[in-house]
């Protein structure tokens, strides 16, 4: 499938359904040239039809290995995934330098929780955070490597709005797996 937007191509999986637009445009198309995914707004809101399963198409091109740490995650289906959420504006629970990297944020009166968990199964010389938080750290660190050097900074408007003033930065050499603490 092809998407006008970015135009990266990659193969549908799962099922192909036909579909035909009234109002929405087409923003990409099966190779036989049928509408792949449609793309509508409505307000301020905006929605995204895949004809297709994009999240299936990204682990099958992954190449998963059962038993093995060989997956190589592909850009094409994360771009088109993350497209939606990227193109809404909504601010970010947090930002990170290298794509491939999940990241959980946990929140408590005494501060916040990062957890990382490298799907790039390389090492990470240098992992950047940036995380939005309610309150200044008086310290970062990580359980893996320890105290961090950090920054902060006045955070932007629509975080500001949700209650997060300020945003941490620092840097981190991630192997697989760590969790950074905001306290």
């Amino acid at each position: 499938m092809r998407f006008a937007a970015g135009g990266e191509d990659f193969g549908a999986l799962g099922i192909k359904a036909k579909i035909r637009p009234t109002t929405a445009e087409v923003t990409g198309v099966f190779a036989d040239g049928a509408p792949a995914v449609l793309a509508n707004r409505a307000g301020e809101g905006a929605a995204l039809y895949a004809a297709t399963c994009p999240a299936v198409s990204y682990a099958k091109d992954a190449r998963f290995v059962p038993a093995e740490l060989r997956e190589k995650w592909p850009a094409a289906q994360r771009n088109f995934i993350a497209s939606v959420a990227r193109e809404s504006g909504a601010p970010r629970l947090v930002e990170l330098s290298h794509p491939v990297v999940e990241a959980g944020v946990f929140e408590s009166a005494q501060g916040a929780a990062l957890v990382l968990a490298n799907f790039t199964y390389e090492p990470i010389p240098r992992l950047e955070i940036r995380m939005p938080l309610k309150a200044p750290p008086a310290r970062v660190r990580s359980l893996v490597r320890g105290p961090l050097e950090f920054t902060t900074e006045q955070s932007g408007d629509a975080l500001a709005a949700r209650g997060y003033g300020l945003v941490a930065r620092c840097a981190v050499a991630l192997g697989l797996e760590d969790i950074v603490l905001f306290e």
